[in-house]
């Protein structure tokens, strides 16, 4: 939905023209669609990458990354939809246009799936969880009722640093 919306815009903007020259050759407009490009490849992508993990796999633990996923996509969606409302002006607010026809779904799927605050709860808990079961002794000697801040600190360390492992790790294979 949100991918047939973008290239309805992108050809808009090829074809409006705005003080003599077409939308696309402002550089507000070009980074507003690859901001857009950006976000629905990085959607597409973590779509492919959570589908090949389930495939590979014949018992997929796959709950956490498509929380992830449904998280990523509605706000994607609404970012997208809004975007293109703006670049297409009142030719979006026509009730026929794609882009109501967009705002009308997005909405509906994100009251379908949920409030995405559940689905970031879940994620932050399977975190939490798996922090719990990877770093066992280590993080009970850390836990002290008197001193949650030594705890909470040790978290954010050792997350920031896993962070950075991931980030070098694309670095070096790109």
């Amino acid at each position: 939905m949100p991918r047939s919306l973008f290239n309805h815009t992108v050809e808009h903007c090829n074809s409006r023209k705005q003080f003599g020259l077409p939308l696309s050759n402002f550089d507000l407009v070009k980074s507003q669609i690859a901001r857009m490009a950006e976000r629905l490849y990085c959607l597409e992508s973590m779509v492919y990458m959570t589908a090949g993990l389930c495939d590979i796999s014949e018992y997929p633990d796959v709950e956490v990354e498509s929380a992830i996923v449904k998280v990523y996509a509605a706000e994607t969606a609404d970012i997208i939809t809004k975007t293109c409302a703006s670049l297409l002006g009142s030719q979006a607010a026509l009730d026929d246009s794609p882009a109501m026809q967009q705002i009308k779904q997005s909405q509906f799927l994100q009251n379908y799936h949920g409030p995405s605050n559940i689905l970031k709860s879940f994620i932050t808990a399977s975190g939490m969880i798996h922090l719990a079961e990877q770093s066992g002794a280590e993080l009970r000697n850390k836990i002290s009722p008197l001193r949650p801040h030594k705890f909470l600190s040790w978290s954010a360390y050792r997350l920031r640093h896993q962070f950075e492992q991931v980030c070098d790790s694309l670095y070096i294979s790109n």
